[in-house]
């Protein structure tokens, strides 16, 4: 597996499934305005993440010393800003990179 476009909406709370490297994830989205999106994530029903503030270009899970073998992130498409709400899936990305080093 290489990089891969999890679908989200400009939209919170919000709660995404996806098979990443062969595993059932489920990601929690919750938007704060005044601090911004933060994520928890859910792989096999073990927390691998709770309210983990998200970051531009930010790996939020990181492949070392976690059951999941890759990274996940957000990446802005038209600049270098933090997620926002209202770009959710068009300007902000949320990636998994299954890449294995």
């Amino acid at each position: 597996m290489s990089l891969y476009t999890i679908p989200l909406s400009a939209a919170a709370p919000q709660t995404v499934t996806a098979t990443l490297s062969g595993q059932s994830c489920t990601i929690d989205l919750d938007w704060q305005p005044q601090y911004g999106l933060f994520m928890s994530v859910m792989l096999n029903e073990n927390t691998l993440c709770s309210g983990r503030l998200c970051l531009n270009d930010t790996p939020i899970i990181r492949r070392v010393g976690t059951a999941l073998p890759g990274d996940l992130y957000f990446h802005d498409t038209q600049g270098n800003a933090d997620p926002e709400l209202a770009g959710l899936g068009t300007r902000w990305e949320l990636i998994y990179d299954g890449r294995t080093s």
